[in-house]
């Protein structure tokens, strides 16, 4: 079970990346480990502990009797000499019973020792389907080292189709048997170079598909991971002096990608991460899917509570904005005989443009839950990106919170330009659907009473009290709160670098408080979580054609790869193109792929 880790170690055929889940947990420093350059192939090792079955007594939340309860469940430890602790989210209560873990869920491992609602104690988190206490079936594994692997599970070992992203990033994708690469698969390490074909054992055995960072691909054949004389000297034949590399020195670079440690109450996602793919170039952009739709895509605004860091989803802090800069892995392979010199880095920058796209979400404005205030119907537009959202409307309908198919809006709200904060009253188109608006604000605090004890049947009875309009067949419950949704879309324009002006309409959707009819609310502060402070290489704004010097000597050792990080930042969101540059003792400039980075930086909002 979760026995996952890229730890490299030497050997004739090549470099088996043991996944052992003892071993993943250690953080990243600046200077990776270095070891052998050898193949990269994919393998598994067991933990050496054997590994025990271990019974806890969690207290989860009934949401269908709005109460707390004790329940014990039975995983298996795989690592028992760790003393993590283990809490297990169940997706759908109804379904979930005690004893050996069964369902669709989450399980997050965690120091001991650490608070609960400290996500820096998260070592690591499966999201997915665990069957009599193991993960199987489909499922994420996601540790805190930054490993990820995405896939099909038996027995709590990774078997079937998956996805496998090494913090190096390097990373495997296709079948594996027992937690090893085993049939048809693709791996690529951050070189550039790809090998699609067949493996067994981890190993590459067979035919395949060799891609080489100048573009050239060939069929290359390998037998337990050692490629072929005649198909090697191809691939020699093939390399030329494209400035990527060569055969005795290779220079790879890809993104840190930190682990995704998101979806519990104890663990919020709170910094931006970011991923790479590899092709011809690198690309680089956010990692959160939700993030890139709200700011990119055609994404739901989000109506997300804040935290210590984060305002909402794609606000953060400012006293956090300097956390956010990706951390590039750059990776150096001295594949021959003598120790090679690195004197230098620099960055040759093509192109770097400022990215003026608005990033917008739409958040309920003040904390009336723990105020013990249940009306809600002023909310506040923020704008974290870098122009202003231009003659902006909301058009909506007020559906209940169990309609999934948005009709086609009856409310036209005006809400102007607005670069910043803008705060939206709905309050009046409440009271054109004939709600009672004074009077349930009167209610607010102190609720409606339910003398059966039924939240159900009290519902129905509010549905039926004229204080609710023509809304009351819409009102449904969150917990003890009475809602109806607001539904629809935000329109506005908004004015690129180039002065091109652009149309956006962006679907929303928020839950209007109404009342509550019992109280069901615990608040409270947790404790302050401290960022880690990283010093970053700055990129320039709307310039081209520019370099970065970067201070870096460095000697690789003969037969040695080595890995460093290297964290570039700039003061806003922006879009840039560039390559890293090692210039080596003999003369040489060893050149990395082409880098296109997407980086978000949320402009700060004033107070207010």
């Amino acid at each position: 079970m979760l026995t996952l880790r890229a730890l490299a170690f030497p050997t004739t055929v090549g470099v088996y990346l043991l996944l052992s889940f003892s071993q993943v947990f250690a953080d990243g420093a600046s200077l990776l480990a270095e070891g052998e350059v050898v193949e990269t192939v994919l393998s598994d090792a067991m933990p050496n502990e054997a590994g025990k079955w271990v019974t806890k007594v969690q207290q989860i939340f009934n949401s269908d009797l709005q109460r707390i309860e004790r329940r014990e469940y039975e995983y298996f430890d795989p690592i028992p000499s760790r003393q993590l602790d283990v809490t297990w989210y169940p997706k759908v209560f109804k379904l979930d019973k005690a004893g050996r873990i069964t369902g669709v869920g989450r399980l997050v491992w965690r120091e001991r020792s650490s608070l609960v609602w400290d996500p820096n104690g998260i070592v690591g988190i499966f999201d997915g389907e665990m069957r009599q206490g193991r993960p199987n079936g489909q499922g994420e594994w996601i540790s805190n080292a930054g490993l990820v692997y995405d896939g099909a599970w038996k027995d709590g070992r990774p078997n079937g189709y998956g996805r496998l992203k090494l913090p190096s990033g390097e990373e495997y994708t296709g079948e594996l048997a027992n937690g090893k690469a085993e049939g048809k698969g693709r791996v690529f390490d951050v070189t550039g170079e790809v090998f699609e074909g067949t493996f067994s054992g981890g190993l590459r055995h067979g035919r395949g598909t060799s891609y080489l960072p100048s573009g050239f691909s060939y069929n290359s054949i390998w037998a337990r991971g050692v490629e072929e004389p005649l198909s090697r000297r191809v691939r020699l034949a093939q390399l030329g002096s494209s400035g990527l590399g060569s055969e005795d020195f290779r220079f790879g670079v890809t993104v840190q990608e930190k682990p995704r440690l998101r979806g519990t109450v104890a663990d919020p996602e709170t910094f931006v991460t970011y991923h790479a793919s590899v092709g011809k170039e690198v690309k680089v952009e956010p990692a959160n899917k939700d993030l890139m739709a709200i700011w990119k895509g055609n994404g739901e605004i989000q109506t997300e509570p804040g935290d210590e860091f984060r305002d909402g989803l794609i606000g953060f802090n400012k006293k956090y904005i300097d956390s956010l800069p990706p951390t590039f892995v750059l990776e150096f392979q001295n594949r021959s005989s003598s120790p090679i010199e690195i004197r230098s880095l620099k960055l040759d920058v093509a192109e770097s443009r400022t990215d003026l796209q608005p990033a917008i979400q739409m958040m309920v404005s003040g904390d009336y839950i723990c105020q013990g205030d249940t009306f809600s119907a002023m909310y506040k537009l923020q704008n974290f990106g870098w122009s202003p959202a231009r003659g902006a409307e909301l058009h909506f309908s007020f559906i209940s919170p169990d309609q999934k198919s948005v009709p086609q809006p009856q409310v036209t709200k005006p809400i102007g330009d607005f670069a910043g904060n803008k705060e939206v009253n709905l309050e009046s188109e409440l009271a054109q659907a004939h709600v009672n608006v004074a009077r349930l604000k009167q209610l607010a605090k102190r609720g409606i009473p339910c003398p059966s004890g039924s939240l159900n049947a009290c519902l129905e009875n509010a549905r039926s009290n004229p204080l609710f309009g023509t809304l009351g067949p819409k009102l449904g419950l969150n917990q003890s709160q009475i809602v109806v949704n607001a539904a629809g879309s935000l329109q506005y324009s908004w004015v690129d670098s180039q002065g091109k002006e652009h149309n956006r309409s962006s679907p929303f959707r928020v839950a209007v408080g109404l009342g509550k009819i019992v109280e069901q609310t615990e608040c409270g502060e947790g404790p302050a979580i401290q960022p880690v402070k990283v010093d970053s290489t700055k990129l320039d704004l709307d310039k081209t054609n520019y370099t970065i010097p970067i201070q870096f000597e460095r000697k690789i050792e003969a037969k040695k790869m080595a890995r460093f990080t290297l964290p570039l930042d700039a003061v806003k969101s922006s879009e840039h193109s560039f390559r890293i540059i090692a210039n080596l003792s003999d003369g040489r400039e060893i050149t990395s792929l082409p880098i296109r980075l997407l980086y978000y930086r949320p402009k700060p909002l004033a107070e207010n």
